[in-house]
């Protein structure tokens, strides 16, 4: 309840009426009492603000956590993609384990379009819709493969498969390495870029030159 005009005069008159050594008391005790409840003040709003610092430092790191985990399994997948189409050359390998493997590692694409930006949607949508063509292609390649009767045309399908299994990974590699580049970068992980593009551009040309020599190998065995 607001103090009156009157009751105001009355505290400053008897206030006025004390003796120094009262008045002096008063004062220290309303500076103290100031003192505290400004203390308090500053320490409410620190605290406060404290606590919104610490609720977006978790929430920015909860969500680069799930980032880290999802960017991860993306990696994997893309990856393990790359895996499934070099085994799939070969007639002798697993094709429904591979292919279930790889479906269950899609699990991740998935997840991007929660938290990727669009610039790493749509380099990883990009690779894996070549990824995934390379797959089927290689699935096909490897039925006639494993039907064929004539060994003559027989031997040529196993250098054919091969040879495009290296192709299909040599034109993926790149598209790989843009994704991983964007990944990093909204991970705040720092590398030379340039550099990394390089290394991949090498290992690309070296894994269709790797191809061509490989080719030549099985086909002198195969006609020897």
């Amino acid at each position: 309840m607001p103090i009156a005009a009157s009751e105001m005069n009355i505290m400053f008159d008897w206030f006025a009426a004390q003796p120094d050594t009262v008045k002096g008391a008063v004062v220290g005790a309303i500076i103290a009492v100031g003192g505290v409840v400004l203390n308090n003040v500053v320490t409410y709003l620190n605290t406060g603000r404290q606590l919104r610092h610490d609720r977006k430092q978790k929430e920015t790191e909860r969500l680069l956590s799930m980032r880290r985990d999802i960017y991860m399994g993306v990696a994997e997948h893309l990856f393990g993609g790359v895996w499934v189409v070099m085994a799939l050359s070969d007639e002798r390998s697993d094709q429904q384990a591979l292919m279930t493997s790889w479906r269950e590692s899609s699990r991740f694409m998935a997840k991007l379009h929660i938290l990727a930006s669009p610039k790493l949607l749509e380099a990883t949508d990009v690779t894996n819709e070549e990824l995934s063509r390379a797959v089927m292609q290689m699935a096909i390649l490897r039925s006639m493969l494993v039907s064929e009767a004539d060994p003559a045309k027989k031997r040529v399908l196993i250098v054919s498969t091969y040879k495009q299994a290296l192709e299909m990974v040599a034109a993926i590699q790149p598209r790989i390495a843009t994704v991983a580049a964007a990944a990093r970068s909204e991970l705040g992980i720092k590398i030379d870029e340039a550099a990394y593009a390089a290394l991949m551009h090498r290992s690309s040309t070296r894994l269709r030159a790797y191809a061509d020599e490989t080719v030549q190998k099985i086909e002198g065995l195969l006609n020897a």
